[in-house]
C-alpha cells in the first residue's frame, strides 16, 4: 500500500484557487441573455453559492424545488457522492439578492423556469439548449461552467470542480464559520476541507508580490 501511495499520492490538485469576484463581475457585465447564457448563469451561481458538485445540480428535479419571491429551497432527493448511511445532504437554501438581479439565483431560477417550461420534456431541471431539449448531462453542465470560467478570465488549469474550492475558500476568508461551510458543502470531516479545498486566492499572492516590488519604485 505504501508503494501505491508513492506511485499515486492523494495530494491536492491545486496550491491556490481563483477569486470568485472575477466570475461575478463577468456575470454582471452580460446584458442581452440567451437561453445558453441563462443556463450558464444558473449553473455557475448554484455551484458558487452552494459549494456543491455538478452531480448535485445534474440530479435536481422540478419537484425538488420550492421557489418564492424571496427564497429558493432545493431538496436533494437522490443519492450523492457524499451520501452515507444515516447521513444525507440537507436542503439547499438560497435567499434573494436585491442589490443586483444578475447575481440573484432566485431571480435567475424564476427566469430559467419560465424560459424552459414549454421546452421541458421531463422532470429534470437543467435541460440542453438545443433540440430536442433533453435533460442536460453532467458533462454538459461541466462544459457550461468551464466556459464561464474561461470567459471570465480564470486560468484554464482550473476545472469545473474548482468552484467548490473557490467558494469555500472565499467563504472562510469572509469569516463564515467552519461548521456552516461544512454543512453547506456536505462534508463531515473538517480535514477534507483543510487538505483539499481551503486554498489561498491567486489575487492574494499577486497583491503581496506587488506590494513588495512596489517598494523599489
Amino acid at each position: 500500500m505504501k508503494g501505491v501511495f508513492n506511485d499515486r499520492p492523494a495530494l491536492p490538485k491545486y496550491k491556490t484557487t481563483w477569486d470568485v469576484g472575477t466570475v461575478l463581475s463577468y456575470l454582471k457585465g452580460i446584458e442581452d441573455i440567451s437561453l445558453m447564457q441563462l443556463s450558464c448563469r444558473l449553473c455557475i451561481l448554484f455551484l458558487l453559492l452552494s459549494a456543491q458538485r455538478c452531480q448535485t445540480l445534474h440530479l435536481v428535479q422540478i419537484d425538488d424545488i420550492l421557489l418564492s419571491d424571496t427564497s429558493l429551497i432545493i431538496h436533494p432527493n437522490h443519492v450523492l457522492k457524499q451520501t452515507r448511511p444515516g447521513s444525507h445532504l440537507e436542503p439547499i437554501t438560497f435567499q434573494s439578492y436585491d442589490k443586483d438581479k444578475k447575481l440573484c439565483i432566485v431571480y435567475t431560477m424564476e427566469q430559467y423556469l419560465d424560459r424552459t417550461k414549454h421546452l421541458r420534456q421531463g422532470q429534470n431541471l437543467i435541460i440542453s439548449t438545443m433540440r430536442p431539449f433533453k435533460a442536460a448531462s453532467k458533462n454538459t453542465i461541466g462544459r457550461w461552467v468551464k466556459l464561464v470560467l474561461s470567459k471570465a478570465g480564470v486560468d484554464r488549469c482550473f476545472t469545473t470542480h474548482s468552484t467548490r474550492s473557490a467558494a469555500t475558500s472565499m467563504a472562510k476568508l469572509k469569516g463564515v464559520p467552519l461548521q456552516s461551510i461544512m454543512r453547506s458543502a456536505g462534508w463531515s470531516n473538517a480535514k477534507t476541507f483543510a487538505k483539499f479545498y481551503d486554498k489561498p486566492l491567486d489575487t492574494e499572492k499577486q497583491s503581496i508580490q506587488s506590494a513588495i516590488l512596489g517598494t523599489v519604485e
